[in-house]
C-alpha cells in the first residue's frame, strides 16, 4: 500500500506530461506560430491556414484528447484501489481463523480494513490531482461550483477508489490464495477497460454498473462535459477552387465539424441530478461489495471455506 501511496501521484505525474495544458477545459489551441487562441477558432484556424501547401489542415478535437485522459486516470485510479486491497484478507487468513476462534468480529475485522484503506486513499486521489494540476488544466465548468470543479472532480475519484477497495476486499476474501490475486486482478482489468465504455463504446448494462471504472468515467465525463467538447471540435483544411473563367485555382480554408457523434456520449449529462446519481450509485457499489465481503468471511467460521 505504500508503494502505491508513491505509485498513483507519479502515474498522475506522467499523464500530465503527456498531456496537453487544454485536454479537460477543450478552451485553448495553438497557432503554428505559438499564439494562443481561445475564442474564434473557426476563424482563427483559417487565418493560420492561409499560404499553406494543399495538404494542409488543422484540428481542434478536445473530446479526444479529454475522453482518453479522462478513461486512463478513472481506470488507474480504480486499479490502484482494487490492487492494494485484494491481499489484505487473504494474506492474514491463518491469522484471521485463529482469531475467529476467540469470537473476533467480521464486521469488526472488515470495516476496519475499510477505514485503514480508506484514509489512504485520500492521499492517493489528492497526491494525483496535485501532479496532474501541475501539468493539465483542470477548471472546467463544474456542476455545483461553476469556476471550481476540483472538488466535484476529488469526491467523484475518492468514492470510486473507496468502490474499488470494496471490490478489491471482496476478491481477496474470494480467493484460495494469493498466488491467485494477480490473475483476477488481470482478468478484472480487461473487463474494466472494455466495460467502461470509452475505448470500446458500448451501451451501457447491467455487468458495467458491476465495475467502480465504469461509473468513475461516467461522472469525470459528466463534469468536463464531453458531449459540449465533443460539438466544439472543429477540423479545417486547404482545399483547392477551381476558377469558373479558366484561370489559376484558388486556395481557400474549409472548415468542417469534428464531432463524432457518439452514441455513448449522450449518458453524460453535465448535470447535478446526474452527478448525485453517479455518486450514490459508487457508494452503493461500496456497501455490496462490503456486505459481500462481510458474507464470505463469516461462512468461513462454519467450515465452509
Amino acid at each position: 500500500m505504500l508503494i502505491l501511496l508513491a505509485m498513483l501521484p507519479l502515474i498522475g505525474m506522467l499523464f500530465g506530461v503527456v498531456s496537453e495544458k487544454y485536454w479537460l477545459t477543450g478552451k485553448g489551441w495553438e497557432t503554428k506560430d505559438g499564439t494562443l487562441v481561445t475564442a474564434n477558432f473557426e476563424a482563427e484556424m483559417k487565418a493560420d491556414l492561409e499560404g499553406e501547401a494543399l495538404d494542409a489542415s488543422n484540428t481542434f478535437t478536445p473530446y479526444q484528447d479529454a475522453s482518453m485522459l479522462v478513461m486512463m486516470i478513472a481506470l488507474a485510479l480504480t486499479q490502484g484501489g482494487t490492487f492494494g486491497a485484494s491481499y489484505e484478507i487473504v494474506k492474514e487468513r491463518p491469522i484471521f481463523q485463529r482469531e475467529r476462534a476467540v469470537n473476533l468480529s467480521v464486521w469488526a475485522y472488515v470495516l476496519s480494513k475499510m477505514a485503514v484503506l480508506s484514509m489512504f486513499a485520500l492521499v492517493q486521489v489528492g497526491g494525483t490531482l496535485l501532479m496532474l494540476g501541475i501539468f493539465v488544466d483542470l477548471g472546467v465548468e463544474g456542476v455545483f461550483i461553476t469556476n471550481f470543479s476540483l472538488p466535484e472532480i476529488f469526491i467523484t475519484l475518492y468514492l470510486a477508489v473507496l468502490a474499488s477497495i470494496g471490490l478489491g476486499l471482496f476478491i481477496s476474501a474470494m480467493v484460495p490464495s494469493t498466488d491467485v490475486v494477480l490473475y483476477v486482478i488481470l482478468a478484472e482489468l480487461f473487463l474494466q477497460i472494455v466495460l467502461s465504455g470509452t475505448l470500446f463504446p458500448m451501451p451501457a448494462n447491467i455487468a458495467s454498473y458491476a465495475t467502480p471504472g465504469y461509473w468513475a468515467t461516467d461522472g469525470l465525463s459528466s463534469i468536463v462535459d464531453l458531449p459540449r467538447l465533443d460539438e466544439e471540435g472543429i477540423s479545417c483544411k486547404v482545399v483547392e477552387i477551381p476558377s469558373m473563367t479558366g484561370g489559376p485555382a484558388t486556395l481557400e480554408s474549409v472548415c468542417d465539424s469534428a464531432a463524432s457523434n457518439k452514441e455513448n456520449l449522450e449518458g453524460y449529462h453535465h448535470t447535478a441530478g446526474h452527478l448525485l446519481v453517479v455518486w450514490f450509485a459508487m457508494g452503493t457499489q461500496l456497501m455490496i461489495w462490503i456486505l459481500l465481503t462481510i458474507i464470505v468471511q463469516t461462512r468461513k467460521k462454519a467450515g465452509k471455506d
